[in-house]
């Protein structure tokens, strides 16, 4: 039994002295191997969308070790991809798979990417988004190339950037108007020179609204038309122009130049995503203020630091003083429906001519007062007419008010000798078209054109 138990010891001894004799040298050969194997990136800088009809890109992708990447293409029925090229050949999303297989010195690498093949248009295409939206527009002038900012993910860009820079300042974001693959920007070729648009006065709103006459065939959700005019600035020295309040802005974006309203800084890579964002407030009510890294700042101070949005809350976030509380807007992403926050009519009706019909106003479902743009000095009654099925009808009596928009709005009858407006209560509960007109003192004024839309 002892020598058993002995013999067994033995054994095991052996045992393992012969198991150390094999592992025992393969242990440091193997951690040698590995530290010795580097790790490379495959980096893409790249394309965010392009143009259907346009012709053959560079792959921009490169791998950290400098070595040859080879791509496989997962949709060859959207694309053709090379290992220097990609072509698009139909409307969708390209996916890209690069890959570094790896060498003795560098670990494997993968990266995939996927990208929009967009087709340029020229007409607003049908939603995907409900309610209140930005709808962008491409404007090339007469006399300038064709920059493709439409197709190429440009104005895309400066979208997002504009939308990061409103959720990092209030956890709130716009909705844009868009197709399934990417932002719905409309591509408007102007009959005007970059200098006659640049010269237009006092604002180029008129003539881009007529030109794109967004009202000839309107849809049924309330838009804030953003034009991006690729001219060096506006009217000399503007970079944007809005009305306050309004449905549609004008950025100037000089991308071929270096200037105040091109470049980057203060916390943005692109400043006209700063300066639509900036319009686009206007259009809600807000006016400038004198706060110079302010967003609605407006003066000759440089801002020495980063823009912020109202940063104190005590201007036009979760207050007034500055023309309107903004967060009480029915405009913002997620809450485009919610009845319970404002939604206001749009009244520059000058501005937003449709032709041969006469003026219109974007008007929000819901209970709505519609009043008027001018003011008289006896206004005794007032009325309310709606056309239907060729013949007036009579709405009610309607009341008299020196600001009959509301006090939000940049309209008042000031003046002692007009003292008064009329104004009317509307219910509409869903999208339509509607013709009014005014009987004011029993006299029929001009009529005009309602669009009631969500």
């Amino acid at each position: 039994m002892k020598h058993r138990g002995f013999s067994g010891v033995v054994k095991f001894s052996a045992i393992a002295t012969i198991a150390a004799l094999f592992v025992t040298p393969l242990l440091p050969v193997t951690a040698a191997s590995a530290a010795t194997k580097k790790s490379q990136k495959i980096t893409w800088a790249g394309y965010s969308q392009i143009d259907v009809s346009g012709d053959s890109l560079k792959l921009k992708a490169k791998a950290s070790s400098g070595l040859a990447l080879k791509v496989t293409n997962a949709t060859p029925e959207v694309c053709k991809a090379t290992v220097t090229t990609v072509s698009p050949i139909s409307v969708g999303f390209c996916k890209l798979v690069f890959t570094q297989s790896g060498t003795a010195k560098f670990k494997p690498a993968k990266l995939a990417v996927t990208f929009a093949v967009v087709q340029r248009a020229t007409a607003d295409q049908p939603d995907t988004v409900d309610g209140w939206q930005i709808h962008p527009i491409y404007v090339q002038p007469a006399d300038q190339p064709d920059r493709q900012l439409d197709t190429n993910g440009y104005i895309a860009r400066l979208l997002n950037e504009g939308n990061a820079f409103l959720k990092a300042e209030l956890g709130q974001s716009f909705a844009i108007d868009a197709t399934d693959l990417a932002p719905d920007v409309t591509y408007l070729k102007s009959s005007y020179s970059t200098d006659e648009l640049a010269a237009l006065k006092p604002t180029q709103l008129p003539a881009l609204m007529k030109q794109l006459n967004p009202f000839a065939n309107p849809g049924t959700n309330r838009k804030n038309y953003v034009f991006f005019v690729d001219i060096p600035n506006l009217n000399a020295d503007y970079c944007g122009w809005a009305d306050r309040p309004g449905l549609a802005a004008v950025v100037a974006l000089d991308i071929k130049n270096s200037s105040n309203c091109n470049g980057s800084g203060h916390g943005l890579a692109h400043y006209a995503a700063k300066t639509w964002v900036h319009e686009v407030f206007h259009n809600l009510g807000v006016m400038h203020n004198t706060i110079s890294c302010d967003l609605m700042y407006a003066g000759d101070q440089s801002c020495r630091g980063d823009f912020t949005i109202d940063s104190e809350r005590r201007l036009y976030i979760g207050a007034s003083a500055g023309g309107v509380n903004v967060l009480t807007l029915r405009v913002w992403k997620g809450y485009t429906q919610r009845t319970d926050l404002r939604a206001d009519c749009f009244v520059k009706l000058l501005d937003y001519l449709n032709d041969g019909q006469g003026p219109v106003v974007y008007c929000p479902t819901g209970t709505m007062p519609i009043a008027s743009v001018f003011c008289y000095s006896n206004l005794n009654e007032v009325e309310l007419e709606q056309l239907v099925n060729g013949e007036w009808r009579e709405l009610g009596k309607g009341y008299t008010y020196s600001r009959p928009w509301g006090p939000s709005v940049d309209f008042e009858c000031s003046d002692a000798s007009y003292p008064r407006g009329p104004w009317f209560e509307v219910t509409v509960a869903t999208p339509q078209i509607n013709t009014y007109r005014w009987k004011l003192n029993d006299r029929a004024k001009e009529p005009f054109t309602v669009i009631f839309v969500r």
